[in-house]
C-alpha cells in the first residue's frame, strides 16, 4: 500500500497540478474500497487524506467553480507525451472548460499526425488548448491558437507554458 500510495498520491506532477477535490475523493473512495476488498490494512495517511477532503466545502450552484488540472497521456507519432491542462467549470465562461468535442478532435489529431506534419494549422476558439497542444506534437510548420476572452487567453498561455 505504501508504494502504491507514493506512486499516485505523492506524485510530484500531481502535487504541482492537482485534480479537483471531487475527483480526488472519487479516486480515494475507490482506492480504499479496493484495499478493503483485498482485506489489507488501510494506511492511516489515506484515511486522514480522505477525511480532510470530506470536510472541504462544496461549491454551490452559481459560484466560481474550482480550478483544476487534468493530465493525459497522448501518443502521437510513436511518442508518448504527458499533457496537462488547467480547467474551470466556471458557468459564465465556456472557454475555460474541456469539452467532449475537443477530446474527439485531439484523438483524431493523435491518430493521424501525418495529416498535420509540415502544415500551417489554425485553431479557432482554442479554449483550454487541448487540441492545439496535441497538434504541436504533430510537427506542423506553424501553429496558431486563438480565442476571444482575456481570461481564456490567459489560461491558454498558462497551459502552453505548463506543457513547454
Amino acid at each position: 500500500i505504501n508504494a502504491e500510495y507514493g506512486k499516485v498520491l505523492e506524485d510530484k506532477h500531481l502535487k504541482a497540478y492537482p485534480p479537483t477535490v471531487k475527483y480526488t475523493l472519487f479516486f480515494l473512495r475507490n482506492y480504499l474500497n479496493c484495499i478493503d476488498l483485498q482485506r489489507k490494512e488501510t494506511h492511516e495517511i489515506l484515511i486522514e487524506k480522505y477525511l480532510t477532503l470530506l470536510k472541504t466545502p462544496v461549491v454551490s450552484h452559481g459560484e466560481m467553480r474550482e480550478v483544476s488540472y487534468r493530465t493525459y497521456e497522448v501518443s502521437c507519432s510513436n511518442q508518448s507525451h504527458l499533457l496537462t491542462i488547467k480547467t474551470s467549470e466556471q458557468l459564465d465562461n465556456v472557454g475555460l472548460k474541456a469539452w467532449e468535442a475537443g477530446f474527439y478532435l485531439a484523438e483524431f489529431i493523435a491518430a493521424y499526425p501525418e495529416k498535420f506534419k509540415g502544415k500551417v494549422c489554425l485553431e479557432l476558439g482554442s479554449g483550454v488548448g487541448l487540441s492545439g497542444l496535441v497538434l504541436s506534437y504533430c510537427n506542423p510548420s506553424k501553429l496558431y491558437l486563438s480565442d476571444y476572452q482575456e481570461s481564456v487567453l490567459n489560461n491558454l498561455k498558462e497551459n502552453l507554458s505548463i506543457n513547454g
